[in-house]
């Protein structure tokens, strides 16, 4: 089994190659990411913006941003 670094780096790197089906093969099927306006609630559902991740049997399956969004609030009517 891969470690949670190993995960993540062959996550992003098929993410980069825009592989997202190879990506899908590292994320769990009852993921939760926990992005600055929105929660999504499963991996079906989820946008590729997170820094802060959780791996558990060689799947990501809880991320969470970890960015100050303020500036960018407008732009989504907060």
């Amino acid at each position: 089994m891969q470690s949670s670094g190993e995960v993540l780096r062959s996550f992003y790197a098929a993410v980069v190659r825009r592989d997202f089906a190879e990506a899908r093969k590292y994320l769990a099927d009852d993921l939760i990411l926990e992005g600055l306006f929105e929660t999504y609630p499963n991996a079906e559902a989820v946008t590729l913006v997170a820094e802060w991740h959780q791996v558990r049997s060689g799947k990501i399956y809880h991320v969470a941003s970890a960015f100050d969004g303020r500036p960018f609030a407008a732009m989504f009517g907060g």
